[in-house]
Formats: C-alpha cells, structure tokens, sequence
C-alpha cells in the first residue's frame, strides 16, 4: 500500500511539472502553463496598460551562437500601440514586406482553432543576422508559428520562433503552452 501511494504521488508530481508553471497576465486576459526550463523575460518600455498589450515573452537557453526560443502569449485590446485590428496584424507578418529574401518560406494562412474559438494560423521560415553586427554577419535560419485569435474587441497573439533546426524538438512544448492557454474571452 505505502508502495502504490509513493507512486501515485511520484506520477502527480511529474504530470505537475510537465504542465508547467502557472501564469495568469495582468488584467485576468489569459493564463497558460509554462513550459519547464523556459524563463519570463521583463518587460520593457512603457507599462502594459499605456499600451494596451498585455503579456508575457518566455525564453529557452539559447544553443551556441544561435538566437534564444521564444514564446510570446499577448493580449492586444482596442485601441491598443501597434495593431488596430487582427487583420493587420496577419497582414503584416504573414508575407514579406518587398520581395523575400532568397530561402525565406511563408505559408499560407489557414483557419485554425485555440481553446474552442476561431484563429488564423501561418508559419514562416526567414534569417535572422548576429548581433551585435559582425563581418561577415552570421545567418540563422529561423521558423515561426503564429496563431492569432480575434477576442474581446482585440486579439490574442501565441507566437513560437526557434532556430530552424531545433524547430522539431521544441514545437511540442509550443503546443502545450497553446493547450493550456485559457483566454478570458
């Protein structure tokens, strides 16, 4: 019997710890679970009221000289300092601005679902150069998944961005931060 409950508690507590760490945005806008090993970055700039984002930005460890995962969860409510409607948001990020630089893929954008509602989903692979600036630049191929959910009289946005080839191995913790993503409208 001591056996089957130290079990039981073992099993609990890792299915604990693969569901992440809890986190619920300023405002009550959503919360998700994140992912372990993953950090919350600070904020910057002005508060998230003045601009109307709300959000977290969450990094994994970088791999050598190649730029950080990231994910990114924002709520972007009207009237917000970047983006009037979803579709523009879409708009501008779902196809190059000018002609794509030469390997740059971007999908089509396709209907999708997150948590029960309506969502635009697309996917992009482009370059991304080391910083600081070096000559010759360093050039990191990049993907990223967007999912953008129209809500509340704005737009929930869950972004993943990986060096290229970890995209694989990182994508299913991308999609159990979208699992547990509970928006509040």
């Amino acid at each position: 019997m001591i056996k089957l409950t130290l079990m039981s508690l073992f099993f609990c507590a890792l299915s604990a710890s693969a569901a992440g760490a809890p986190y619920t945005c300023e405002g009550g806008y959503f919360s998700i679970a994140i992912p372990a090993g993953w950090t919350q970055t600070p904020p910057g700039g002005q508060p998230a009221s003045a601009k109307k984002i709300y959000g977290v930005d969450l990094l994994a460890a970088a791999q050598g000289k190649s730029p950080a995962p990231s994910i990114t969860v924002k709520f972007f409510a009207k009237g917000n300092t970047l983006f009037k409607t979803p579709d523009i948001y879409v708009q501008l990020n779902s196809r190059p601005i000018g002609d794509a630089a030469e390997g740059e893929r971007y999908s089509d954008v396709t209907a999708a679902r997150v948590a029960g509602k309506k969502a635009h989903s697309f996917e992009r692979k482009y370059f991304e150069f080391s910083k600081p600036r070096t000559v010759p630049a360093e050039k990191t191929a990049m993907f990223e998944r967007h999912l953008v959910v129209p809500a509340g009289g704005g737009f929930y946005l869950l972004m993943f961005s990986v060096p290229f080839n970890n995209a694989k191995a990182l994508l299913p913790q991308f999609d159990a931060v979208v699992k547990s993503f509970r928006p509040k409208y």
